[in-house]
């Protein structure tokens, strides 16, 4: 008699309940393994030191910069390429060079420009020779995007006066000087239209290792940009060296990105600039830029430039360029990882912690799967509903494949649309009615469907909450597969539904707080980068034209339509209005 009662209570200790879907004790031991992985990212966190400074001050003269600047935002306001301010602003650059005996090189291409067509493009550029082969590259765009002057004027006129200091023939207050490296000053065209100067330059130009790129350098507090295309970020050394001279210099350390959006730019490949694309083709790159500068339309009154603002930024610029110059050994390093203040975390160990925070929820899902295989618990009611709520989300992934038939978004190795232009701006009217006619059939079909479906009782949630799971699981398997950083996306979803499945469901506002939680992580990176590059409501858009492009890995559509129909299981679930969906033949 005590026999078969030892396995019925044998038996009792397995069940699954809808109080107690998840063995919160396995997952407790499970998440032990955060504690190693968070022991190797404090121990991988460097404090990279900068190169020395240089013994002689820098010469660069803030007044001559000023000048230069209101000169060229009052001759030439417009500047968009192929027209004749483009043409004008190139011989204006020339005639300031040629005092100091440089010569002047440029590289004449004719590219398809967004919104502009074939278009011929220029860029110009001044080398001095050094002792060594490698190159050492500052650059600064001379177009711009509108009818206002001020934009990067005074970022070509610092370029120029850094140069200065190496003419043949200088002034009495500079110092000519030969360098250690090959320095290239390089004003490009086309970067206000997908940084297509810097593109040219970076394909053709084997020998560059350094870049800085000044972008508007006279209007507020100094921000370094270090994150690039492809999941690349500047060395530290290059980071923490332009820091600290600008800091000697201006007396106030330089903003770098918020961990939130380098963490989101390690993620999706949306980082913008000239320094992104140099990054991306392995150039160790630093963006320096100030805030918004005052912009002025053409014959409007040119605005005050804060010469000696610009003259303690541009002298830790030449700080900072005389600094790199003597290192033997340029930082080139462009491996992805975190910049926080002056400490630099290795992207290697960011990995590990994002792959050791799904250990937890793959413990607890193979657990719930095991245990519902050997109740007998049939799950193919919840992969029907997981399929129904897949429909809608794959409809609109075939919509992005029709706009891109219908030429309404580029397709695979087409270039990207540029968010500061009005190439995203109209709206893909034939993608969104396909868009919506698939979602509105996909949501009728599944409320018929719906309308035989079964009350859930406590196996049918179980098996409903273990099919989400594994959904869940299996897009973290994609995900990590196509790009581990994109998982930072995810944990959020992994950690909050996995405790919302312990939740029972009279508790409706803990699970509610849970549910929004695990929402997190692709709202915050929505949010992050439409405020990065200023989209607002245009950035699905541009997501979705990274998609079409081949920017985001293909593998990111199926891995966002299973999210989404696990997310739809996990709000039935959580609300408690989960039912069994049956056949699709409706009876």
């Amino acid at each position: 008699m005590d026999r078969p009662r030892l396995r019925t209570i044998h038996q009792r200790s397995w069940r699954v309940t809808a109080a107690r879907t998840i063995d919160i004790r396995l997952v407790r031991k499970a998440s032990l393994l955060l504690v190693p992985s968070v022991v190797i990212l404090a121990l991988a966190v460097s404090r990279p030191e900068p190169l020395p400074a240089p013994p002689l001050p820098p010469s660069f003269d803030g007044s001559i910069a000023a000048s230069l600047a209101r000169e060229l935002a009052a001759q030439h306001p417009v500047r968009t390429p192929g027209s004749a301010g483009a043409d004008g602003a190139r011989r204006w650059l020339r005639d300031r060079l040629s005092p100091y005996g440089f010569r002047v090189q440029e590289d004449a291409w004719v590219e398809d420009v967004q919104g502009l067509g074939p278009t011929r493009l220029r860029n110009l550029s001044v080398v001095i020779p050094g002792t060594l082969e490698t190159s050492l590259v500052f650059v600064a765009h001379l177009d711009n995007d509108m009818d206002g002057g001020g934009d990067n004027a005074t970022g070509v006129a610092a370029l120029i006066e850094l140069a200065r200091a190496f003419a043949v023939g200088a002034t009495a207050n500079a110092r000519p000087r030969r360098p250690l490296h090959r320095l290239v000053f390089l004003w490009t065209d086309g970067e206000a239209h997908g940084s297509l100067g810097a593109r040219r330059f970076a394909a053709r130009e084997s020998l560059a290792t350094t870049a800085v790129v000044l972008d508007g350098v006279a209007g507020g507090a100094v921000r370094i940009s270090v994150s690039g295309e492809r999941h690349r970020v500047a060395a530290p050394a290059l980071v923490r060296t332009v820091a600290e001279r600008i800091a000697a210099e201006t007396g106030v350390w330089s903003r770098l990105p918020s961990i939130a959006s380098q963490l989101v730019a390690l993620g999706v490949p949306a980082a913008g600039g000239e320094h992104a694309v140099l990054l991306g083709r392995g150039i160790a790159t630093v963006s320096v830029s100030t805030g918004p500068e005052q912009r002025s339309r053409a014959g409007a009154d040119i605005p005050a430039v804060d010469a000696a603002a610009l003259g303690r930024l541009g002298a830790g610029l030449d700080s900072a360029l005389t600094a790199l110059d003597a290192a033997v050994q340029l930082p080139r390093a462009t491996a992805p990882g975190l910049h926080v203040g002056a400490r630099a975390v290795p992207g290697w160990a960011l990995q590990v912690l994002l792959l050791c925070a799904v250990a937890p929820f793959l413990v607890a899902t193979l657990d719930l799967l095991s245990r519902c295989r050997r109740r007998g618990i049939a799950l193919a009611p919840a992969v029907r509903g997981i399929r129904c709520r897949a429909w809608p989300w794959l409809g609109t992934a075939g919509a992005l494949w029709v706009g891109v038939l219908v030429g309404e978004l580029p397709g695979r190795g087409a270039p990207l649309p540029v968010p500061s232009l009005a190439g995203i701006d109209p709206t893909p009217l034939v993608t969104l009615a396909v868009a919506g006619i698939v979602w509105v059939v996909a949501a009728a079909r599944a409320v018929l469907r719906r309308e035989h479906a079964v009350v859930a009782g406590e196996a049918e949630r179980a098996a409903g909450w273990a099919v989400a799971l594994t959904v869940l699981l299996a897009v973290a398997i994609l995900v990590a597969a196509a790009n581990p950083f994109t998982l930072v996306f995810l944990v959020p979803s992994l950690a909050a539904w996995l405790i919302l499945a312990a939740v029972p469901p009279t508790r409706a506002a803990v699970a509610d707080c849970l549910f929004g939680f695990g929402l997190a992580g692709p709202c915050a990176g929505l949010a992050v980068v439409g405020g990065g590059l200023e989209l607002g409501a245009r950035t699905p858009l541009y997501l979705a034209a990274q998609l079409t492009t081949g920017a985001i890995p293909w593998l990111a559509i199926p891995a966002a339509v299973l999210w989404a129909a696990a997310a739809g299981q996990v709000a039935a679930l959580a609300r408690g209005s989960y039912a069994e969906t049956p056949p699709s033949r409706l009876r």
